[in-house]
C-alpha cells in the first residue's frame, strides 16, 4: 500500500512507588536493585552503605539506606554483581553472584551481624529469587540459553517460544510467533531500548536470519502480557534485546556450520535424486578492554551462504493447445509462448506437466560494533551500531519467475548515563532504526496472466519500502525515603517510503475462453513510491510502462 507518513509518537511515564510494595517493569535495557538492610533483631538499619561491583567490567555504584532502612540502585547494567553492605557496629556483609537481568527489579534484603566492620560475612547467591515486584507474564532468555540451546539456523527468535503465552503459527521465528491471542503485528521489538521493528510493519518483510546476530545478544526479555504502559508501542508481546559488550577480559570465538544434501531426507516432491543443498553459516566475535575498568569494545560478524535446490512441479499448455491458440487468436501467440515447455504428458491433451529444478539463493552478512566508556564514577557512555545486508533470490514457478529481495536493516544506539547523587540518576538514549526493502519480481511479461489449469505467469514488478524511525528518550529516577520516583519520555519520528509500481492482472474463466480470447477481467493499479527522498524519475519510468500495458490489452481485446 502506497503511503507517506510522518508520525510523531510521544510516550510519557510517571510512577511513584513504595519500595516495599514493588516497582514497575519498563522498556529498558538496564535493571534495578532494591531492598532493605536489617539487624539480627529485624530492625531496619539507616545510613548503611550499599556498594555493588560488576564482575565483568569493574563498574562500582554506591548508595546509602534511608532512615527507613531501604535502598535502591537504578539503571544498573545487566550481569553478575558483588553486593557489599557496611554499617557502623556491624560486620561487613558481602553477597556474591547477584545476577541482574534485563528489565528486572531485583529485591535483595541483607541481614547484618553485630561485630567489627573489618569482619566479613560472605553469602553466595545460588538460585534466582521469587519475583515479588511485578505481575508481568514473561521470561528472560539468558546468555547461557542463547549460547547453548540448539537452534535451527541459529535464529535467536526461535527462543521466543520459551515465553509463556507464545503461539507458533509457522516456522517459529519473528514472522510467525505471537502471544496470548494477539496478532503477530502487535508485537514490539527493541534493541538496547531503541525501536527494532520493521518500521512499516512490526515484523520484518523478509525472512532473513541475521537482522540481529545471535552472538551479538547478551540476553533478551519477552513479556507476553500484563506489562506496564511504558513497555512499548505495541499491544502484543514486548521483546527487549540488549547487546553484548566488552569486559576486563579479552574473549572471542569463531565458528562455521555446514549442511548439505548428504544429510537430508527426501520429501515427496523429489522423485529422483535429492536437489543440491549447500549451507555455510560462519562468523566470529571479539571483545575486551581498551583500558581496564574504563573503556571496552566488542565486534561481531556472521555470514550465511545458502544454495537450496527446489523441485517445482506445475502444469502448462501442451504443444497442440499452443498451436490451436496461435491459430484461433494470433494476438495471444506471444502470451502462450511465455509458458515454459512441459516435460511430461498428462491424460488431458491440452495440458502438459513440467517439473523443474531451480535454486533458492541466500547471501547474508551481519555486523555489530559496540564501544563503552566510563568518563568517571558518575558518567558513562556507550555507542552501538548493527547492520545486516542480505539478498534472497526465490524461484516462484517452474519457468523464469523469480523474486529478488534486497534488505539492509540497521540499528544504532547512543546512551549516556549521569549519576547526580546516589539517589538521583538520569539516562538518555538516542537511536535510529532503518528497515529498507527492494523487491524485484521478474517474469516473462509485465502483466500477470491467470488461466484455469495452467500455472500463473509471474509478472514483472518492483516493490520499494524504506521505513525509518528516530528515537530520543530520557529517564530520571529519584529515590526519596521508601519511595522511588521514575519519570521518562520518548520522542519518536517515523517515516515510511513505500510503493509497488504497476500491478496488472489479466484472467480468463476457462481454457476455451483463453483460446477464443474472451477475457474475464483485468486490472491496472499504479502504485508509485510515496514519501520523502524517493527518486522522482522512478515514477516516470513506471508511467512509461502504462501505454505498453494498454496497447497489449487492446490487442488482446480485439
Amino acid at each position: 500500500m502506497s503511503s507517506r507518513s510522518l508520525t510523531l509518537i510521544v510516550v510519557l511515564s510517571l510512577s511513584v512507588l513504595v519500595l516495599a510494595g514493588g516497582m514497575i517493569w519498563g522498556q529498558t535495557s538496564t535493571a534495578t536493585l532494591q531492598g532493605v538492610i536489617i539487624d539480627p533483631a529485624g530492625t531496619l538499619v539507616p545510613r548503611a552503605v550499599v556498594k555493588v561491583q560488576h564482575l565483568g567490567t569493574g563498574l562500582e555504584r554506591e548508595t546509602q539506606t534511608e532512615e527507613s532502612g531501604t535502598y535502591a540502585l537504578n539503571f544498573l547494567p545487566v550481569g553478575a554483581y558483588t553486593v557489599i553492605v557496611e554499617a557502623s557496629g556491624f560486620k561487613q556483609a558481602r553477597v556474591q553472584n547477584v545476577v541482574l537481568e534485563i528489565g528486572q527489579t531485583r529485591t535483595l534484603d541483607v541481614r547484618l551481624e553485630v561485630g567489627e566492620m573489618q569482619q566479613t560475612v560472605d553469602v553466595v547467591e545460588t538460585s534466582p529469587p521469587l519475583d515479588r515486584n511485578s505481575a508481568v507474564i514473561g521470561t528472560v532468555i539468558q546468555s547461557s540459553q542463547v549460547k547453548e540451546l540448539p537452534l535451527n539456523g541459529r535464529h535467536w527468535a526461535s527462543l521466543m517460544m520459551l515465553a509463556p503465552g507464545a503461539i507458533n503459527t509457522g516456522e517459529g521465528n519473528q514472522l510467525s510467533i505471537r502471544f496470548v491471542g494477539r496478532a503477530r503485528d502487535d508485537n514490539n521489538w527493541t534493541f538496547d531500548s531503541v525501536d527494532a521493528t520493521g518500521a512499516k510493519d512490526p515484523r520484518q518483510e523478509t525472512a532473513v536470519r541475521l537482522i540481529i546476530s545471535m552472538d551479538a545478544i547478551s540476553e533478551f526479555r519477552v513479556n507476553s502480557t500484563l506489562y506496564s504502559a511504558d513497555s512499548g508501542s505495541g499491544a502484543g508481546g514486548q521483546v527487549q534485546l540488549i547487546s553484548r559488550g566488552g569486559t576486563n577480559r579479552f574473549h572471542g570465538s569463531v565458528f562455521e556450520f555446514l549442511r548439505n544434501d548428504a544429510f537430508d531426507a527426501r520429501i515427496f516432491t523429489d522423485p529422483g535424486e535429492l536437489p543440491p543443498f549447500r549451507l555455510n553459516q560462519f562468523g566470529g566475535n571479539f571483545g575486551g578492554p581498551l583500558r581496564k575498568d574504563k573503556t571496552f569494545f566488542f565486534v561481531n560478524y556472521e555470514g550465511i551462504r545458502q544454495h537450496q535446490g527446489l523441485t517445482l512441479p506445475d502444469f502448462v499448455p501442451s504443444a497442440a493447445f499452443r498451436a490451436a491458440v496461435a491459430s484461433t487468436s494470433p494476438s495471444l501467440a506471444t502470451i502462450v509462448s511465455g509458458y515454459p515447455v512441459g516435460t511430461l504428458r498428462t491424460v488431458d491433451p491440452n495440458i502438459d506437466e513440467i517439473v523443474t529444478a531451480r535454486t533458492l539463493k541466500t547471501r547474508e552478512d551481519s555486523g555489530v560494533f559496540r564501544f563503552d566508556h566510563r568518563f568517571s564514577d558518575k558518567s558513562s557512555f556507550y555507542a552501538r551500531y548493527s547492520v545486516d545486508d542480505a539478498v534472497v533470490k526465490t524461484p516462484l514457478d517452474p519457468g523464469i519467475g523469480l523474486r529478488s529481495d534486497r534488505v539492509r536493516p540497521s540499528n544504532a544506539a547512543l546512551q549516556f548515563q549521569r549519576i547526580f547523587t546516589p539517589t538521583v540518576v538520569n539516562e538518555t538514549i538516542i537511536g535510529m532504526n532503518r528497515s529498507p526493502l527492494l523487491r524485484i519480481t521478474t517474469g516473462p511479461f509485465l502483466e500477470r496472466f491467470a488461466v484455469p489449469g495452467f500455472m500463473t505467469l509471474t509478472p514483472n514488478q518492483e516493490v520499494v519500502e524504506a521505513g525509518t524511525s528516530f528515537t530520543a528518550m530520557d529517564s530520571l529516577a529519584i529515590t526519596r525515603g521508601r519511595h522511588n520516583l521514575k519519570v521518562g519520555g520518548e520522542l519518536r519520528r517515523i517515516h515510511v517510503n513505500v510503493g509497488e509500481g504497476d500491478t496488472t492482472s489479466i484472467s480468463y474463466s476457462s481454457r476455451p475462453d483463453f483460446q477464443a480470447n474472451r477475457m474475464n477481467s483485468f486490472s491496472i493499479t499504479p502504485f508509485p513510491v510515496r514519501g520523502v527522498g524517493h527518486d522522482p524519475s522512478a515514477d516516470g519510468r513506471r508511467r512509461l510502462r502504462q501505454p505498453r500495458i494498454v496497447t497489449r490489452l487492446r490487442a488482446l481485446i480485439q
